[in-house]
C-alpha cells in the first residue's frame, strides 16, 4: 500500500529570520495606507510629546493603525488591539508593537484630532493628482446616525421652561410672604421689581437668589423667633437654589438652537430616524451627517445637531471652501435643500444649483394638475393681484408677511384670502379651517422654482440628477450598510466628527486602492 504524499508540515522547525513585508501583496490596501501616512508632515503632532517620562508609542504608527482599522471596518478599540496582536497586516503596520485598547482609545480621543484634517486633505490631494477628482460636480446629501446614548435619556426645552416657571412662581410667593414679615423689600430684593409678583416679573437667576438668601439669613439674626421666615430661608437655600442651578445647567446643555438633547451625550439631539417611520416612530438621539462626493469619493463632511437638511447647506459649503480653498462648479442635491435661502446663497457663490424643490416630481406627473383645490392650478389675475379659485370665488391680497428662518434669513410672503367661503358647495373639501380659505405665496421662491425646473429638465440636469443616486446615495450605502456603521462609538460632537472622518478616510482609501488596481 503506497503512502500518500503531502507538503512538509513541521510546527517546531526553526526558520531563518524574515520580514513580514514579504507576506504583504504588492497592491494591498495596507501598503497604500503606509505610504500615504509616511509622506505626510507629522512634526506638529510629534511636538506635543514631552522629552521626559516613559516613552510613548510612535504617533505615526498609531495613526496608521487607526486609519487602516477604519478602512477594514474595525471600529472598537478592543478589536483594533486584538488585530494588532493577531492580524499579519496590522503586525507589519505596527512594526511588532502591541498597544493595548486603552492606549489606542486615548490616542484616538486626545491626539488624533490634531492630525485628522492633515490626513483627510492629504488623501484628497493624492486623488486630485491621480485625476479622480476635478471639483466639477459636487453631490450632496445627509443622513441621521444614532449616537452612543440612551434612548430614554432625553431632556426637552419645553419641559425645562415649564418647570423653571413653576419654580419662579414658587419663589415669588415665598418672597412675597417674606416681604410681609420683614417689611424690607428694597433691602432683600435690591432692584428687583416684585410689586405685582405676577408671571411677567423678571425671573430670578441662581446668583440673585443666593444674594436674597444671604439677606434673609441676616434678617433672621434680627428676628430669630420668626419660624416662618426661617422655613422660607431654609427652603430657598436647600431646595430652590439647587433646582434653579439645575435648570440653568440644562439650558446651557440644550443650547439656543435646539429643542432637546440627550443626558448621556449632551451634544446629541433626538431625531426621528428613517427606519422609525416604518416602526413605532420612536425618537432616538443622533447626529445629522452631511457629505459631498465626486466620483464616489468623499470630498467634505460635516456633522450637525439640527434635523432639517435645508438649514445646513450654507454651513457645509462654507466648511468646504475653508478646507479646499475653492468651491465646486455644480451642486446637485435633492428636494431637502430646495429653499429660497439656499438658491440665493448658491447664486451669490457662483455655484450652479441643480437642487430640486418640494413637489418637483409631483409637478411632472399628470395627476398633480388635476387637483382642483391646489392654488397652483387656480387662475391668477396679475393686474388686480388676486386668485380665482375653481368655484369662481376671488382670493384677494390681504397683507405681506415677514418671515425669518432659523439661520436669520428674512423673506416676505403674500397672503390672499377669500371672503365668500360660507356658501361655497366645495367648502368641506377646499377649506380645512373654520374661517375663509387663505393661501400664502412666496413669489420670489416661485420665480426661482421656475428657473430651477428649466435647469433640472435640461439634458445635463437630467444626467446629473440621475447620477446623484449612484454617487452620494451609494456612498452612504457603503458606509452604513456594507461597513455596518449604524451607530457612533464615541460621545461628543468633536469625537463624533473624528470618528466619522476616520470612516470617510477609510472609504476613500478603499476606493482609491480599488481603482488603482483595476487601471494598472
Amino acid at each position: 500500500m503506497t503512502k500518500p504524499h503531502f507538503k512538509p508540515y513541521t510546527q517546531d522547525q526553526y526558520q531563518l529570520p524574515f520580514s513580514y513585508e514579504i507576506l504583504i501583496p504588492e497592491k494591498h490596501l495596507v501598503r497604500e495606507v503606509n505610504r500615504l501616512i509616511d509622506n505626510m508632515d507629522h512634526r506638529e503632532l510629534e511636538a506635543t510629546y514631552g522629552e521626559r517620562g516613559p516613552k510613548s508609542y510612535d504617533p505615526v504608527m498609531m495613526i496608521k493603525i487607526l486609519v487602516y482599522a477604519y478602512a477594514q471596518k474595525i471600529y472598537s478599540s478592543r478589536q483594533i488591539a486584538k488585530a494588532v496582536r493577531e492580524n499579519i497586516y496590522f503586525i507589519w503596520l505596527a512594526g511588532g508593537n502591541q498597544p493595548d485598547f486603552r492606549t489606542i482609545n486615548r490616542f484616538r480621543a486626545e491626539k488624533m484630532q490634531e492630525e485628522l484634517e492633515t490626513i483627510f486633505m492629504g488623501i484628497i490631494k493624492e486623488l486630485v493628482e491621480r485625476g479622480y477628482i476635478q471639483y466639477e460636480n459636487y453631490f450632496m446629501d445627509g443622513t441621521k446616525i444614532e449616537a452612543n446614548a440612551g434612548k430614554y435619556t432625553y431632556l426637552w426645552e419645553k419641559n425645562r421652561e415649564r418647570y423653571t416657571e413653576l419654580l419662579q412662581q414658587e419663589i415669588r410667593k415665598m418672597l412675597a410672604e417674606a416681604e410681609k414679615i420683614t417689611e424690607a423689600e428694597n433691602k432683600l430684593y435690591g432692584d428687583k421689581d416684585l410689586e405685582e409678583m405676577g408671571e411677567d416679573a423678571r425671573p430670578f437667576t441662581s446668583e440673585e437668589l443666593r444674594e436674597v438668601s444671604r439677606k434673609l439669613e441676616e434678617e433672621l439674626e434680627k428676628r430669630p423667633k420668626e419660624k416662618r421666615l426661617k422655613e422660607i430661608s431654609k427652603r430657598i437655600k436647600n431646595d430652590s437654589i439647587p433646582r434653579l442651578e439645575k435648570y440653568e445647567g440644562q439650558k446651557e446643555m440644550i443650547g439656543a438652537d435646539r429643542s432637546n438633547c440627550s443626558k448621556t451625550d449632551h451634544d446629541a439631539t433626538f431625531f426621528r430616524m428613517k427606519e422609525d417611520h416604518m416602526k413605532n416612530g420612536q425618537l432616538k438621539p443622533g447626529y445629522n451627517v452631511q457629505i459631498g462626493t465626486e466620483n464616489n469619493f468623499i470630498l467634505h463632511t460635516s456633522i450637525h445637531q439640527k434635523a432639517s437638511d435645508t438649514t445646513l447647506l450654507k454651513d457645509h459649503i462654507e466648511g468646504f471652501e475653508r478646507f479646499h480653498d475653492r468651491k465646486p462648479t455644480n451642486l446637485i442635491a435633492d428636494a431637502g435643500y430646495g429653499s429660497l435661502e439656499n438658491y440665493k446663497y448658491l447664486e451669490e457663490k457662483g455655484i450652479c444649483a441643480y437642487v430640486k424643490y418640494s413637489l418637483f416630481h409631483q409637478e411632472l406627473g399628470k395627476n398633480f394638475w388635476k387637483r382642483k383645490f391646489d392654488v397652483r392650478n387656480w387662475q391668477y389675475d396679475r393686474e388686480n393681484d388676486q386668485f380665482i379659485c375653481c368655484e369662481g370665488q376671488l382670493l384677494k391680497f390681504v397683507f405681506r408677511k415677514n418671515n425669518r428662518t432659523s439661520n436669520h434669513f428674512e423673506y416676505q410672503t403674500h397672503v390672499y384670502q377669500c371672503s365668500e367661503c360660507k356658501s361655497c358647495p366645495s367648502r368641506g373639501e377646499c377649506c380645512k379651517g373654520k374661517g375663509n380659505r387663505s393661501v400664502e405665496i412666496n413669489w420670489e421662491l416661485e420665480a426661482r422654482k421656475y428657473q430651477t425646473k428649466a435647469l433640472l429638465q435640461s439634458e445635463k440636469g437630467i444626467y446629473l440628477c440621475g447620477r446623484r443616486c449612484a454617487e452620494v446615495e451609494n456612498v452612504f450605502g457603503q458606509l452604513k450598510w456594507n461597513s455596518g456603521f449604524m451607530r457612533f462609538h464615541l460621545r461628543g460632537l468633536k469625537k463624533v466628527l473624528l470618528e466619522w472622518k476616520l470612516l470617510c478616510i477609510g472609504h476613500n482609501l478603499r476606493r482609491m486602492t480599488m481603482l488603482s488596481a483595476t487601471t494598472e
